[in-house]
């Protein structure tokens, strides 16, 4: 018989279920690390794509809102424009109106004040035709008042000076109709 004597000391068995758990631990962390770089990757690309999408839309923002600043500029100056046309008075329809009924040679001098006075000095050929022009020009709807500032015989003509009143929104209404 033989008996087998071993000095050697004895290894402990290996514990494969130890090693086995590791293993899956260690597949487990890898496979997380690979989804976790895709969805990086998927979420980065989405934000770029909506990045370029919100700069479009800032873009297309950007030129409504000067379309915008130029409508409103637009409706600006068209305001200001009716502002202007409303207090200004038509004073090339005002002369042509107050003066068509002279000759060319009776018109002296035609000063309108700026305010709401406008003075005609004029020569006449006798003194019913200065009360005549004073008439017809009282007609109009726009005049207040005529007031025959002078009259002088000058030969066989007279020379009258004439300070007309205005009322300047019946002016706006009616001369800046027809200028129209």
């Amino acid at each position: 018989m033989n008996t087998e004597i071993n000095l050697l000391e004895q290894k402990p068995k290996k514990n494969l279920a130890f090693y086995f758990v590791i293993f899956i631990f260690i597949i487990l962390i890898a496979t997380t690390i690979v989804v976790l770089n895709l969805q990086i990757d998927y979420y980065n690309t989405r934000i770029k794509t909506e990045g370029e999408h919100i700069a479009q839309l800032e873009e297309v923002l950007r030129e409504h809102n000067l379309n915008m600043e130029d409508e409103q500029r637009l409706s600006q100056v068209h305001e200001m424009l009716s502002t202007i046309q409303m207090q200004s008075i038509p004073n090339v329809w005002l002369y042509f109106d107050l003066t068509d009924l002279f000759n060319q040679n009776q018109l002296q001098s035609y000063v309108f004040s700026g305010e709401n006075q406008v003075i005609i000095s004029a020569k006449f050929s006798s003194l019913p035709k200065v009360a005549d022009y004073v008439a017809a020009i009282l007609e109009r709807n726009y005049i207040n008042d005529v007031d025959i500032s002078n009259v002088n015989s000058v030969g066989e003509s007279y020379q009258a000076t004439l300070t007309i009143s205005l009322d300047l929104d019946r002016i706006r209404k009616e001369l800046g109709e027809d200028a129209d």
